[in-house]
């Protein structure tokens, strides 16, 4: 009796001591805003937008019009071709600008005023290479060859004139000997700018070699090393120059547009082309134009090869792919596989678009501008009206862990509770508030997709949820129709996308998988009912990745379709890190500040950003995780980006050991004074040019930034530690000045 005595109170005692090892705290470390400059040279660097040093006048010596038969002319286009080559010229009539398909080979006589030493030259081989029109990748069995079409003399080409009232151009059948495969393709001219077209039921392969891709007239806009001066832009995450020079050893950027296909094994942990486009200028504020795929960006490919690396000149193309090799794993344990080929091609047209600019608007931002202008016309963004920006919180209102039996569910924060949250802002001049609400669902936030038919009632349940969305704006349910964990329930294998190898489609080494876009609708449609019930907003997640999928046989252009389905279904929607195809959501969250940074790059410039300035609510990511945080809110003044916060009730404490606990900071209560401090630093300079378009943007030192708008009002950011000043203008280090 003794002994059970002794063990019971041992018992208690260790129990005891256990429950005062884990209490949990009642408050979230909130870190010290930080606030130090940058050094001069990472001013410098490409994580930022450099002057405009090279003012020289572009000169094009290396094309000219002798040989070519003026077609006509569109507006201020003129098109010139030479049937014999099929080479043309564009002249831009509005500034007499020659662009080029092609260039002349004069530089490569030693006495030529164009002749620079160090030219790495061209031998006959290389010339036909440079002169050809178009040129394919086909596969011999698994070996990937290329083949232009004048590197070989039985290939063959026919000439047709399609001039008509409206359009200016021509007509070419291709028929590429060693490869067997025949194409027809367009290039013409018409009010909007030039074109480049080839039908897809118009490519033909022989019965031995299969079609991997097709490159049109790689060298249109090229620039001879650094004698033309001018840059390359890139929708590289937010946006990213390349710049004309002489540095040989930077290398090659290539990159596919829409991020990597998991369909296919492509993979990449760098930023994605987020945008179908891309640019070139000849001449700062002189020349350049503004390049769109219209058709078939998902399969494309964007190449910059700068000069010195096989040729004398800087050019950037698109290769359009159908064909890729891949590997077929012959066992579960993957030890043995073999290379094999798509069998089908992947059916799409292409169509490409070319936007000439001139003056101050030949730059990025007349780039963006345009870009902008096309999307207005396509209805998909409409200016916005605000008295003041808006601010996006993260909420997670529930999540779960494992427990003894099944799942516990902890709730963060109940409906009741972001009601006070929500009344607190209010009170501190915070109104303009967008919700994401994460973990609203049965089940908690984690596991539970793509299951969205109820509410979890530890919130609140489905009449709270319901009430609060009658009292409240802007208020979106977060939902993931795309991405699942691989140890949730409320789907079926079946449900799940297929690679070409057959293998699931999956990410983190089997954590997620893809689901199939057909299945994704379907359960989408079932959910929305109900959802329609408790809000008007989704917000659908994982839609940064667009991949084939083989069970069904959808390439990633008719995966394109099935996404905007998803944004035509609800009310208003919203997504993070959209691509071209999702601007036409409601809200836009978590966009990338920055560019890959790759060396080949010169600068990062907000093409995104101003792309949606003015016409779109969009929002940086989470302030909680800002590591400078100064530094992030000029970046967020600069490029006219709102703030975010994720924000809980409860000490996020509560999420170890949950499929949350990487947000080790988010309690509102903690958090209230620096949301406050955010928002009012950021709001104080945007909130004169919220419904505002960005017309110019001048970088007048290092670090120190003038972005013009539309109603005449000028915003200078100083990211240095240093005054700076421009004429009456003084901006203290790390700060901005409004010009009204």
């Amino acid at each position: 009796m003794y002994t059970f005595k002794r063990i019971v109170l041992l018992v208690i005692v260790a129990a005891t001591a256990i429950l005062s090892s884990n209490v949990k705290p009642k408050y979230d470390v909130v870190t010290e805003s930080v606030n130090v400059a940058p050094q001069y040279s990472s001013l410098i660097s490409n994580r930022y937008t450099q002057k405009e040093e090279d003012l020289r006048i572009a000169k094009n010596d290396y094309i000219d019009l002798i040989d070519y038969q003026r077609l006509g002319a569109v507006n201020n286009l003129e098109l010139y071709v030479k049937q014999d080559d099929l080479s043309f010229r564009v002249v831009n009539l509005d500034t007499g600008y020659i662009w080029g398909s092609n260039f002349n080979f004069d530089y490569l006589d030693e006495t030529s005023p164009l002749h620079d030493p160090g030219d790495l030259g061209a031998n006959e081989g290389w010339k036909r290479i440079f002169n050809s029109p178009a040129s394919v990748s086909y596969y011999h069995k698994t070996n990937l060859r290329e083949e232009y079409l004048y590197t070989n003399a039985l290939s063959r080409k026919t000439f047709v004139n399609i001039t008509t009232t409206n359009r200016v151009g021509f007509r070419a059948k291709t028929s590429f000997f060693l490869s067997k495969v025949k194409f027809d393709y367009e290039v013409y001219l018409d009010k909007e700018g030039l074109h480049f077209e080839v039908p897809f039921d118009l490519i033909e392969e022989g019965e031995t070699f299969k079609l991997a891709s097709i490159k049109l007239y790689p060298f249109f806009g090229a620039a001879k090393r650094n004698r033309i001066p001018g840059y390359v832009f890139v929708p590289d995450g937010m946006g990213a120059l390349i710049r004309f020079d002489d540095e040989y050893d930077k290398g090659v950027y290539t990159k596919r547009f829409y991020g990597p296909d998991y369909g296919i094994y492509l993979k990449s942990d760098e930023e994605y082309l987020t945008l179908n486009t891309y640019g070139v200028v000849h001449g700062v504020n002189q020349n350049g134009f503004l390049s769109v795929i219209d058709s078939g960006a998902s399969h494309a490919i964007l190449s910059h090869y700068p000069s010195q690396i096989t040729t004398d000149f800087n050019h950037t193309y698109v290769s359009y792919e159908y064909r890729k090799d891949y590997v077929q794993y012959l066992n579960k344990s993957k030890t043995s596989s073999v290379i094999l080929v798509q069998e089908n091609k992947n059916k799409y047209d292409i169509k490409q678009s070319f936007y000439f600019l001139s003056g101050d608007k030949a730059n990025y931002v007349g780039m963006a501008n345009k870009y902008k202008d096309n999307l207005i016309k396509e209805g998909v963004l409409e200016k916005t009206n605000h008295n003041e920006i808006p601010i996006h919180f993260d909420v997670l209102m529930s999540e779960s862990k494992k427990a003894f039996i099944g799942r516990k569910i902890i709730s963060m924060t109940t409906i009741n509770e972001l009601d006070e949250i929500i009344s607190r802002l209010n009170s501190n001049q915070v109104k303009n508030i967008t919700l994401t609400l994460r973990g609203w669902q049965k089940g908690g936030y984690s596991l539970t997709a793509p299951r969205y038919n109820s509410v979890e009632a530890r919130i609140g349940g489905q009449r709270d949820l319901t009430k609060f969305n009658e009292n409240h704006q802007n208020v979106y349910l977060e939902a993931d129709y795309f991405k699942v964990s691989s140890y949730g329930t409320n789907y079926h294998k079946a449900d799940v996308g297929q690679s070409i190898g057959q293998q699931l489609l999956e990410e983190n080494a089997g954590r997620s998988y893809f689901l199939r876009p057909d299945v994704s609708i379907k359960k989408y449609e079932s959910h929305l009912e109900k959802m329609a019930r408790y809000s008007d907003g989704i917000h659908l997640s994982s839609t940064n990745y667009l991949y084939s999928e083989f069970s069904s046989n959808r390439n990633r252009e008719e995966q394109i379709e099935t996404m905007k389905e998803f944004l035509s279904k609800a009310n208003q929607t919203s997504v993070s890190k959209p691509f071209a195809y999702l601007l036409g959501a409601n809200r836009i969250t978590d966009v990338a500040l920055y560019s890959s940074q790759q060396k080949r790059f010169s600068d990062t410039v907000p093409f995104l950003a101003i792309v949606l300035s003015g016409y779109k609510d969009v929002f940086g990511r989470n302030a909680n995780f800002f590591a400078n945080t100064t530094n992030e809110l000029l970046r967020l003044v600069d490029y006219h980006i709102y703030p975010s916060f994720y924000i809980t009730n409860e000490s996020s404490y509560y999420l170890l050991n949950t499929g949350s606990e990487n947000i080790y900071t988010s309690r509102y209560l903690d958090w209230e004074e620096e949301i406050k401090r955010q928002y009012d630093f950021v709001n104080e300079a945007l909130k004169h040019v919220a419904n505002e378009r960005i017309v110019s943007r001048t970088v007048l030192d290092a670090g120190f930034v003038k972005v013009s708008y539309a109603n005449g009002v000028s915003i200078y950011i100083n990211y240095s530690g240093t005054m700076k000043v421009d004429g009456a203008v003084s901006v203290q280090p790390s700060s901005y000045q409004v010009i009204l």
